[in-house]
Formats: C-alpha cells, sequence, structure tokens
C-alpha cells in the first residue's frame, strides 16, 4: 500500500514540535503552565494563549504519534484482508516481527550509548534527580552494566509496563507503542471476518472501555486502526459514519481537539481546565492528574487526527516538502534529540552566557534579570542544537536504519522459513 504523504507529514511536523518543546522543558516551565496557573504573576503571558501555546504542546503529540501508528500500522493489514486475503496472515506475521524488531534494536542501541556516555561523564547537570542512584561516572563498570541490564529488561516487558525512563527520558513510549501495536494486530486479525460494521461497533466498544479505565495510549493506538477501518470502509463503498458527518461535527471536533491541546504540564488540574474534573469518568480520579491529562490529551489526538482526514486543504499543508522531510527523519529525531540536549545544552548555554556577561550562569531565575543575554544565549545555543539533531537525525536514517531494516527482514525470513528450507539450510551447512 502506497505511504499517505500527509499523514507521514504530520508524523514530520508532531517530531518536530517534541524536538524544539523537549530543548527547554525542564528549564523555561512558564511555556508549558497555561494561562490561569497560579501563582498567576508567573503566567498570564501571551505565549501560554491559544494558538500559540500548541507551540508548547509535546504532551499531545505523544498520543497524536500513537494514534498515527495505530493507522499506519493498520491500513496496509485492512487492504490486503480486503484484496488478498491469502496472503494476510503471513503479512501479519512477519508485520509483527519486524515492528518488534525495528523498535526494539534502536531502542538498546541508543540505551548502551547513553549508558557509555554517562559513565564518561558527558551528561553535564542535564540528568534528572534519581534517574540513575548510587551510580556515578567513571566508578563501578558492573553496577552501570547491571543498570543498563535492568533497563533493557525492564523496555521489553510489555505485559506489565515499567515505565523505566533510564538516562534519556523519552524512551518511555517504545514499549507503550509495542503493546499497542501488538492490540492492533490481534483484533485486526480477530476481525478479519467479520462484517464492517460489526468491526466498527466492536472497536468502539474496545475504545469506550479503554478510555473510561484510563488506558490512554491503547486507547490513542485503537483509534488510529478505527480511523483506518473507516477509511477502508469509506473508499470501498462511500459509508461514513454519523458522528463524523457534518459541519456542525466537525466544527465540535475542532474545538474539542484545540481546547484540549492547551492544557499544560501541569501536576495538578489548571484553574481554567477545572471544569473537566467534574467531566472525567471517576475511575481516573484513582490515578493523578497527570494520567487524566494524557487521557484528555489522547482525545484531543483523536478529535485532531479525525479533522484532518477530512480536511483536503490542512492535508496539503502536510504534503509540502519541509514536512516531508521531516517524515523522512522523524523516528531518528525522536532517537537522538533527548541524548544531544543532555550533552550539549549546558555546556554550550553557559558558554555563551560567559562571552555576553563575562561571569558563570547563575540559574535560571537569576540569568533572566539580564533580559538580552539570557534570551540571546538560549536562542543562539538552540540554533546550534537542532542544528545538531537534524545532523545527527539524518546521519542514523542515512547509516544505521538500513541497517536495522536488513536485520528485520532477514530475521522475519528466517523465522518464517519452512520445514524443508531449514533442513536444505542445515545440510549445505554440513
Amino acid at each position: 500500500m502506497p505511504r499517505v504523504k500527509w499523514i507521514d507529514g504530520l508524523r514530520g511536523a508532531a517530531a518536530a514540535v517534541v524536538a524544539f518543546d523537549h530543548y527547554f522543558n525542564g528549564e523555561l516551565p512558564a511555556p508549558f503552565r497555561t494561562y490561569w496557573t497560579e501563582p498567576l504573576e508567573d503566567n498570564q503571558r501571551f505565549f501560554q494563549l491559544p494558538p500559540i501555546n500548541l507551540l508548547w504542546s509535546m504532551n499531545v503529540m505523544v498520543p497524536l504519534f500513537y494514534v498515527i501508528s495505530g493507522y499506519s500500522t493498520a491500513s496496509g493489514l485492512l487492504e490486503l484482508r480486503d484484496k488478498q486475503s491469502e496472503i494476510f496472515i503471513d503479512r501479519v506475521r512477519s508485520s509483527v516481527v519486524r515492528r518488534f524488531i525495528r523498535l526494539t534494536l534502536p531502542l538498546i542501541g541508543l540505551g548502551i550509548v547513553c549508558q557509555i556516555v554517562f559513565f564518561c561523564d558527558l551528561f553535564i547537570r542535564s540528568l534528572p534527580e534519581n534517574s540513575a542512584p548510587g551510580l556515578q561516572p567513571w566508578s563501578s563498570p558492573w553496577g552501570h552494566l547491571g543498570y543498563l541490564s535492568r533497563y533493557v529488561a525492564d523496555s521489553l516487558q510489555l505485559f506489565q509496563i515499567q515505565y523505566n525512563h533510564g538516562l534519556s527520558q523519552q524512551f518511555w513510549t517504545i514499549p507503550l507503542d509495542l503493546r499497542g501495536s501488538f492490540v492492533v494486530y490481534l483484533v485486526v486479525v480477530l476481525q478479519a471476518p467479520w462484517q464492517p460494521r460489526v468491526r466498527l461497533s466492536f472497536l468502539g466498544l474496545l475504545l469506550a472501555h479503554t478510555l473510561w479505565y484510563g488506558i490512554w495510549d491503547v486507547f490513542s493506538i485503537l483509534s488510529g486502526l478505527a480511523f483506518a477501518e473507516i477509511s477502508a470502509l469509506y473508499n470501498r463503498t462511500g459509508y461514513q459514519p454519523r458522528f463524523l458527518r457534518g459541519i456542525i461535527s466537525y466544527v465540535l471536533r475542532f474545538a474539542l481537539a484545540a481546547y484540549l491541546g492547551s492544557l499544560g504540564s501541569e501536576v495538578a488540574c489548571p484553574p481554567d481546565f477545572r471544569i473537566l474534573e467534574l467531566a472525567q469518568p471517576w475511575r481516573w480520579s484513582r490515578y493523578n492528574w497527570t494520567n487524566a491529562r494524557q487521557c484528555w490529551h489522547s482525545l484531543a489526538a483523536a478529535c485532531l487526527f479525525s479533522v484532518l482526514m477530512q480536511s483536503p486543504r490542512f492535508q496539503g499543508i502536510f504534503t509540502l516538502r519541509p514536512f516531508q522531510y521531516l517524515a523522512r527523519l522523524s523516528f531518528a529525531i525522536y532517537l537522538v534529540h533527548v541524548p544531544l540536549y543532555q550533552i550539549i545544552r549546558a555546556p554550550l548555554r553557559d558558554y555563551l552566557w560567559r562571552l555576553l556577561e563575562n561571569r558563570e550562569w547563575p540559574g535560571v531565575w537569576e540569568a533572566s534579570q539580564s533580559v538580552s543575554s539570557y534570551y540571546s544565549s538560549w536562542v543562539a545555543s538552540g540554533i546550534v542544537s537542532y542544528f545538531a539533531v537534524f545532523v545527527a537525525a539524518w546521519s542514523y536514517t542515512q547509516y544505521v536504519n538500513p541497517h536495522v531494516e536488513r536485520i528485520s527482514r532477514g530475521t522475519d525470513k528466517w523465522l518464517n522459513q519452512t520445514e524443508t528450507e531449514a533442513l536444505a539450510g542445515g545440510k549445505k551447512g554440513l
């Protein structure tokens, strides 16, 4: 099945937003809070108002990635199910193996690289507290090896997600993506002999179940599968579910996506979103606001994707060359940007600050009193860091990713060879 260009472009745009936001996240808190967050004197900035605050919506990008992942994972399989059912199961089996390798090999590889960088003391003042308790650079190699082994084991535990962030804070999303992909494969195979409207009804029940219980990652990925089923059904028959029909539905979904997408990163519900605490299912109250916020962001991502599905003009924007280039680098940008920031952000910013102020970096609050030097050091170091991220992402895509693809194809071929082929290969070896 040919790739859908606008979806690729949307993925690239989401990767760029995440990379942009992560550079400031943890250092400049104001952009990631909402306008009415208390204390008011630290907020109520123009960049906290919509639509500008959507530039800081990195938390929405994660469920949006999952919606895109569910759609992309399912769409090709659904076409085979409808047109070439004789090879459908073989393709599902192949997809499971190849996706597992394509996601876990980079995860393990970058985990090893980050551990080596930490051991060599190159993460300068950039690791969160208690990210590696008991470990210090240039000491206890066996301790570092044990930490890395536990991190890899936790990352491959898909039955009970461990949320082990490791030394790089963004890799926790890969186990969730992998688990959700396996759910998609299972549901696609289960529903293969069913009638189209029964499939959609069953998916609706699954979506309601996962959202009610606050399983936001599975909800997001199953939303992508549901949109793929709707798209396949519409292409065959012209049928469209009622909730997607009409201009009122379109406007309401767009408004809901914009409103929920404006939620900040606060650990408590901000005053201007208190209505959400009243509207959320009671089961969400068992968790903290962070999990409830992710559920609302997942709903925002699903609404946004459904709007874009019906918007040729918006789709046209994401087919432009810059977004297509970002799409090509999107996974690599996701992999490399945080480790690179952890290595170069603080030294580069501090160096530029010393050039401008002739003194050491005093900390964010005190430095912000020298407005010109403060913003100049952040902007200049950000430009250099973004350039480094794109160079590293291009290098990964150009030189590393082809080897990962080759390993995934080779492993799939080896696992799926027939008994006769295996015996023949063994005799040749003898």
